[in-house]
């Protein structure tokens, strides 16, 4: 008991020394330098495994630490990222994580019509219990995994002008460390070509292709690889600072290479991203989507249909409110003899930040999370309530 006390107080401390940061930051708008930030604060969570039969409560402490650094010029710019997210269970230690990631990033623009971006991120990671994909009942242990993710594009033309042609090339590789989840363990290389034509000021048509390759490494009783490609049509929109975004509407499939086990699946897809700010204090966001997901279950990708809203509201210019709400559906009917699987999820938050100085910040926050699944005794509901206090230099405030 003692020495597990004393590891709680050593990490504690070593997370205020040695951390730095975890918010969103534009990258573009920054001069070259060292950014660190911090966020620590506790949250109290009355349904830990999400689950009808296994209601635990728990308090975690929970530290984001992150340390970035920017290097360039007008013709070039490179960008490295550490971001930790570690969580110190009170009682459920089993619980406990801590992942991080590491990312590095590195801009060519030799003139105004031409531009490369390479990206490279590592993450070490674990998957949150009952989330969209995972596992319906929790295990003993999260599951780990690594997660590297490599991604090319080369930009043609300005988006100002007639037109332009954006080429990428994205490679993924994921690995589960434990709870038996090896055959999860998967290669995916994605290819995409997007082609924006400007048709009025500030508006663009845009036409998307992407195809993808899902190499699943752990194939035994059955072959869960699998081919996926979409094409999707829409437009984007910049108008001022007042209101962007995108509206892309296809068609998508997906062909498994093994139809014993898998059914193929064809039909309708979209992706979209509204930001609507009628004031400089007030900004509404809206995301939806209909696209395949893979998992970390034993079926070859899911179907998942989401859609979220998000207002921020800054009444003063010390306090900012943000609530939202968000739905998902995800269907699992693509396995022929796995059991028939639906899952609906229903999510609200409320937080609440003050910012005592400039730099540093206190919230408070609340969300309400529901899951609806077809499977026999996989329905929960769970609350959480946080604290937070949060280092944020003025070039990470949320926009």
């Amino acid at each position: 008991m003692f020495i597990n006390f004393y590891r709680r107080i050593c990490l504690f401390v070593l997370l205020w020394l040695a951390s730095l940061d975890g918010l969103a930051i534009e990258t573009q708008q920054l001069t070259p330098g060292f950014y660190p930030a911090l966020r620590v604060g506790y949250a109290w969570l009355d349904n830990v495994f999400r689950s009808e039969k296994q209601e635990k409560a728990d308090t975690v402490f929970q530290a984001r630490p992150m340390l970035h650094w920017k290097a360039g010029t007008v013709v070039y710019d490179l960008n490295a990222r550490y971001q930790g997210n570690y969580g110190v269970y009170r009682v459920l230690d089993e619980q406990d994580y801590m992942d991080h990631t590491l990312s590095i990033g590195f801009g060519l623009h030799p003139t105004e019509k031409m531009a490369l971006e390479l990206s490279d991120r590592y993450k070490i990671g674990h998957d949150q219990p009952g989330i969209s994909g995972t596992q319906v009942f929790a295990p003993p242990k999260p599951n780990r995994w690594h997660d590297n993710r490599f991604r090319a594009q080369f930009t043609y033309g300005r988006r100002i002008a007639t037109a332009q042609l954006q080429l990428a090339y994205e490679e993924a590789t994921r690995r589960f460390q434990n709870n038996q989840r090896e055959f999860s363990d998967r290669n995916q290389h994605t290819g995409t070509a997007t082609w924006l034509y400007h048709v009025l000021p500030k508006t663009w048509l845009v036409t998307e292709f992407q195809y993808q390759i899902n190499d699943f490494q752990m194939n035994k009783a059955f072959d869960q690889d699998s081919d996926q490609w979409h094409v999707f049509q829409g437009a984007s929109w910049e108008i001022s600072a007042v209101t962007q975004g995108e509206i892309l509407l296809g068609y998508l499939r997906s062909t498994p290479k093994d139809q014993r086990f898998f059914k193929p699946f064809s039909g309708f897809g979209a992706r979209i991203s509204i930001n609507w700010q009628p004031r400089t204090y007030s900004r509404v966001t809206l995301r939806a989507e209909r696209m395949p997901q893979l998992g970390s279950t034993a079926s070859a990708f899911f179907l998942a249909n989401r859609i979220g809203l998000t207002l921020q509201h800054e009444p003063t210019e010390r306090i900012r409110i943000q609530t939202s709400a968000a739905y998902e559906k995800d269907d699992y009917s693509f396995n022929r003899f796995g059991p028939e699987r639906q899952d609906r999820f229903l999510r609200f938050g409320l937080e609440i930040n003050y910012a005592m100085l400039h730099w540093l910040n206190l919230g408070l926050g609340y969300s309400h999370d529901i899951r609806n699944s077809s499977l026999r005794l996989s329905d929960y509901a769970a609350n959480t309530i946080s604290f937070h206090v949060q280092i944020l230099p003025e070039y990470a405030r949320n926009p």
